[in-house]
C-alpha cells in the first residue's frame, strides 16, 4: 500500500511541548520553530557524536508518508448542535503506546546508531496507534507516523492534562473563554496538519471546576469538528479518556454511562479505565448501543496488569476475549511490556508471541459462546491490504549487521530508524524476520521449512479495463541452503462478485517462481465441473529484464529498478517478474465484471513436486483456498522484496 509523501522541515529532534504557552506560540518548523524553552527537556546531546548539537535550529528536510486507506468509518450529523461525529463499522483495536515515557530513540528523525531500541510491526492487528507520554502535548515522532501509514494505520497524539498545580494553571487558563479554547484547537489543528498524523486522544486527569465543563465539551467537540474538516478529514480522529465526569471531579468510570458520555457524544470515542469488571463491559454496551456506537468504546487493558481483568502480561489475551465477547472494541495500553519486562534480548520472539496470542482470539468463535453480544460480527479481525500497490522489502527499520542494498552490505554499522519500516505482512504468525542478510534495508522474511506461508490478506477489487486485467508482480529471493527447492506464489482471488465476502468461490493462480519454462496459464471451473469448460483465461509471462520484449516490458523494468533495484540483485539474489493479463471470455467477458484479490501466499516446495504452474478451484469448507501442501522438506528460503501492482 503507497500513499502520498510530503516534505517538512523540522528539527532533528520530534519533541512534545510541555506548556500552554509553547501551544500558543507553536509555528510551523517550516518558518520558526518553539524556543528551546517551550518544548520537552529532553537530553540535547546527539545519538551519534556525543555532542550537543541537535538543537532547535537544527532544521532538516524530512519525509512523511500520508495515510494510504481511509478510517473505515461513517459520519452521523448531530442536528442538535451541528457537530460531526462518526460512527465505526467494526470492531477496532488501538494500541496506546507507552514505552518509558516515550521520547527516546525513536525521537531522532534520521534514526539512531543502536539495534535494540523498541518498535512495533503488527500492524495488521490493531486499528489505531497512540503515541503517548505524559508531557501536555505529545507529537508523534516521524519515525513512529511513517511506520503506521505504511501499514495502513491513522496515527495519534496526545494532549494530557495531569498532577495538579501544572494543571490547574493550564486548565483555568485554556477553559477560561471560547475565544481561548478556539486558539488552542487552532494550534492542534495546525500541528496535526503539519505532521500529517491523524487526530489525539484527550486525557484529562485533573479535576475542573464544574462551571468549566461546558467549556471542555465544547473544546472536545469542537476539536473533533475542526479535525473531520481537514483534507482527508474522514480518518482523523478525536478520543476521549475516561476521567473527568460532568460535575468536574476525577472520577474513573470503567463504563459508559451517563456521567462521561456528553464527552463522548462530541467526538470519535472513549477509551476506558483499566479496572473494569463484566457487569462495567454489559452497561457500556447497553448505553452505546442506544445510537449505535458499540464500537466507538474503547476498553481498556493495561498489558502491565494494574489492577486489569485477567493480570495483564501473556494472559492479556483474556481481556481481551471478554472485551470481544461484549461486542466492544479494544484499548491495548502499554504493550511494551515484552521489551521493557521480558527483556531487550529475546523482545522479538517474545512480540511475536504476545501477539500470536491476541491474534487468534476468532470473533465468530467467542460471538457462538456469549449472548451479551447478539449481533457481534463473525470475522477475524485481521485488517486487508486494500490498495494497489504492495511494495515491501519487509524491514523492521532497523539493522544489525547494517544496511543493504540490492543485496550488497553498504555500511557495517549498526541503525534503527522507523521511517525505513517498510510494510509488514498481515499474517504474522507465519513468518519471521530475518537480519543475517537483507535485499534493501535491515532484515528480510525467512521461510524456514516446506510449508504455506499466508503473507497478505487483501481484498483488491479491479474493475474490467478497455481490454484486459494487467498486473505485475515481482519477487525477490534467496536459498540459504537446499539449492532443490522452489519457490510458489499462490494468488487467492474471486470472479463475477463485487463483494468478496459473497460465497465461497475462490480461486487459486499460482506462479513458480523459480522455472521459467510456463509462461501460459488457464483457470478452469469449480472441481465439481469437470468438463474443462474454459471461462477464464490468464496469460503469464515471466520478465526478461536482460532482453525485454516489449516496450511495457521495458517500462516496467526501468520503473521498478530505478527506485528498488529488483533486476539488479547481487549475492545470489533471484528476482522473478511476471506480467499477469487475464482476459475474460464469454458471458465473463461483460463490462460489470470485477476480479477480487484475496490474498498473496507463499509455497516451498521441492523442485521435483513443482515442474508446472496451476490453479486451483476453491475446496475448502471455510472459503478460504489453502494450496495443497507437499510432505516436508529442510528449506531455508529468504525473502526480500516484493511487488505486487496494478498496470492501468
Amino acid at each position: 500500500m503507497m500513499s502520498s509523501i510530503y516534505e517538512i522541515t523540522s528539527c532533528s529532534q520530534s519533541k512534545p511541548l510541555l506548556t500552554l504557552d509553547a501551544l500558543l506560540k507553536w509555528s510551523s518548523a517550516e518558518s520558526s520553530p518553539p524556543s528551546a524553552a517551550a518544548v520537552a527537556a529532553v537530553s540535547d546531546v546527539c545519538c551519534k557524536c556525543g555532542d550537543s548539537c541537535c538543537n532547535d535550529s537544527d532544521l532538516q528536510t524530512y519525509k512523511i508518508y500520508g495515510l494510504p486507506e481511509e478510517v473505515e468509518e461513517e459520519d452521523i450529523e448531530d442536528n442538535d448542535n451541528n457537530k460531526h461525529r462518526r460512527r465505526s463499522r467494526r470492531r477496532k483495536t488501538l494500541l496506546c503506546h507507552d514505552m518509558k515515557g516515550g521520547y527516546l530513540d525513536d525521537r531522532y528523525n534520521s534514526g539512531t546508531d543502536t539495534d535494540n531500541a523498541y518498535r512495533f510491526f503488527m500492524w495488521s492487528l490493531i486499528d489505531v496507534f497512540v503515541y503517548f507520554s505524559h508531557h501536555f502535548v505529545t507529537i508523534p515522532p516521524i519515525g513512529w507516523i511513517n511506520a503506521g501509514h505504511r501499514n495502513g494505520c491513522p496515527v495519534l497524539g496526545t494532549l494530557i492534562v495531569e498532577g495538579w498545580t501544572q494543571s490547574k494553571s493550564i486548565l483555568d487558563v485554556m477553559l477560561k473563554s471560547t475565544t481561548m479554547i478556539d486558539d488552542c484547537i487552532e494550534k492542534l489543528v495546525d500541528i496535526t496538519r503539519y505532521y500529517h498524523f491523524d487526530g489525539w486522544l484527550i486525557n484529562i486527569e485533573s479535576p475542573i471546576d464544574v462551571h468549566d465543563v461546558d467549556n471542555m465539551i465544547y473544546f472536545v467537540g469542537q476539536l473533533s469538528d475542526k479535525m473531520h474538516r481537514l483534507v482527508n478529514g474522514s480518518r482523523n480522529l478525536v478520543i476521549w479518556y475516561d476521567s473527568v465526569i460532568t460535575d468536574g471531579s476525577l472520577k474513573w468510570q470503567n463504563e459508559l454511562n451517563l456521567l462521561n458520555k456528553p464527552f463522548y457524544d462530541v467526538c470519535d470515542g472513549i477509551f476506558l479505565n483499566y479496572t473494569w469488571n463484566q457487569s462495567n463491559l454489559m452497561q457500556s454496551l447497553e448505553m452505546s448501543r442506544k445510537d449505535n456506537r458499540n464500537y466507538d468504546v474503547y476498553v481498556g487493558v493495561d498489558v502491565f496488569g494494574r489492577n486489569c481483568y485477567g493480570g495483564g502480561g501473556l494472559n492479556t489475551n483474556l481481556a481481551v476475549q471478554e472485551i470481544v465477547k461484549h461486542d466492544l472494541s479494544v484499548a491495548i495500553f502499554a504493550s511494551g511490556w515484552t521489551y521493557e519486562v521480558m527483556g531487550e534480548e529475546n523482545f522479538t520472539e517474545n512480540e511475536y508471541h504476545f501477539w500470536s496470542l491476541l491474534a487468534d482470539i476468532d470473533d465468530q468463535q467467542l460471538a457462538t459462546t456469549t449472548t451479551t453480544a447478539t449481533t457481534a460480527t463473525a470475522t477475524t479481525h485481521r485488517k486487508k491490504c486494500r490498495q494497489f500497490p504492495i511494495i515491501t522489502s519487509f524491514c523492521q527499520g532497523f539493522g544489525p549487521r547494517g544496511l543493504f542494498r540490492c543485496g550488497q552490505l553498504t555500511t557495517t554499522e549498526k541503525w534503527y530508524n522507523l521511517s525505513e519500516q517498510q510494510l509488514q505482512p498481515t499474517n504474522h504468525t507465519d513468518v519471521q524476520i530475518y537480519t543475517d542478510e537483507a535485499f534493501n534495508g535491515g532484515g528480510c522474511l525467512r521461510l524456514k521449512s516446506q510449508s504455506v506461508y499466508s503473507l497478505f490478506d487483501c481484498q483488491l477489487t479491479i474493475s474490467r479495463r478497455p481490454h484486459q486485467w494487467r498486473w505485475f508482480y515481482a519477487i525477490t529471493y534467496k536459498f540459504l541452503n537446499n539449492k532443490n527447492l522452489n519457490l510458489l506464489t499462490i494468488l487467492r482471488y474471486q470472479l463475477n462478485s463485487t463483494d468478496s465476502t459473497s460465497g465461497n468461490n475462490f480461486k487459486t493462480l499460482t506462479l513458480c517462481c523459480s522455472d521459467s519454462s510456463h509462461n501460459q496459464l488457464i483457470t478452469t471451473s469449480d472441481d465439481d465441473d469437470n468438463d474443462n469448460t474454459t471461462n477464464e483465461f490468464f496469460s503469464i509471462q515471466l520478465i526478461d529484464y536482460r532482453n525485454p520484449d516489449s516496450s511495457l516490458m521495458v517500462e516496467l523494468i526501468e520503473k521498478y529498478n530505478n527506485k528498488f533495484g529488483i533486476f539488479e540483485p547481487k549475492n545470489n539474489w533471484i528476482t522473478n517478474g511476471f506480467l499477469i493479463e487475464y482476459r475474460p471470455i464469454g458471458a465473463a467477458a461483460d463490462d460489470g465484471h470485477v476480479v477480487v484479490v484475496n490474498g498473496i501466499d507463499l509455497k516451498v516446495v521441492s523442485s521435483s513436486s513443482s515442474t508446472t504452474t496451476t490453479t486451483d478451484a476453491d475446496d475448502s469448507s471455510n472459503g478460504v483456498q489453502k494450496p495443497r501442501t507437499a510432505a516436508a522438506i529442510d528449506a531455508d528460503v529468504l525473502v526480500g522484496h516484493l511487488i505486487f501492482d496494478n498496470i492501468c
